[in-house]
């Protein structure tokens, strides 16, 4: 397992192709990718790739999923992609992270019910994302995004599509900066008629963040609303 074995600021390189956290006969809903320190995470090569900016992510295209049984059954799917453990600083670059689907009921003891593809329990850090896809990940409790602790979301050139959330696609806990760039978010979904002052479709934040949303694209997300949006600059 390279993120295991990676050292702090470490790269990854993955090459054209789907991944999963789990790979026996018997799926392990609870498998997934640990992160506890600085990590850089790239997809997007073919495999004869000597320099970062040799690679193509349109063509070669870097999924890790998680649809670990039963193909496009949801029941089955791993409840988590990443866990971010300490103040890391991590990037991922030219992946697509799908199909995770956290169905539990929520508890704060066992940090169930949230984050489907990133939950950061540790203090501080940032996690970025570029060139990425989030797309058709569940949550049953607040978003696919979960950043309990002050921790930066940078989201840049990336596209949020058909996730599901309690609360929304992206959830901070912790007074959250959330920057994203040249982004599109479209058809997200809450999946609750409750309403909550300060929820967005896309990015809920929940204690007072500082939110800036520039040159991105915002289209058919029900339930949408704007309570913590700080700037949206076109």
């Amino acid at each position: 397992d390279a993120i295991n074995l990676a050292g702090t600021d470490d790269q990854i390189w993955i090459a054209a192709g789907t991944y999963f956290a789990d790979y026996s006969t018997t799926p392990d809903r609870t498998a997934r990718f640990t992160i506890s320190s600085d990590l850089n995470i790239y997809g997007g090569f073919n495999g004869t790739e000597t320099l970062l900016d040799q690679r193509d992510w349109d063509v070669n295209q870097t999924i890790i999923s998680g649809d670990i049984g039963i193909l496009n059954d949801y029941s089955d799917n791993t409840y988590r992609i990443f866990d971010i453990l300490s103040a890391a600083d991590v990037l991922v670059d030219g992946i697509t992270l799908e199909k995770a689907n956290d169905n539990r009921y929520w508890s704060n003891v066992t940090d169930q019910g949230r984050g489907s593809v990133f939950s950061v329990t540790g203090s501080g850090g940032s996690i970025t994302i570029d060139h990425c896809i989030l797309r058709q990940n569940k949550t049953r409790q607040q978003g696919c995004i979960d950043l309990k602790i002050q921790t930066t979301l940078n989201a840049y050139n990336s596209i949020f599509y058909d996730n599901y959330g309690f609360q929304g696609v992206v959830v901070s806990g912790g007074g959250t900066n959330f920057n994203a760039v040249n982004c599109t978010f479209a058809d997200n979904h809450i999946t609750t008629a409750i309403s909550f002052s300060g929820y967005l479709s896309y990015a809920y934040l929940s204690h007072g963040p500082v939110t800036h949303v520039k040159n991105s694209i915002i289209w058919n997300n029900p339930h949408q609303y704007s309570y913590h949006l700080s700037s949206l600059n076109h």
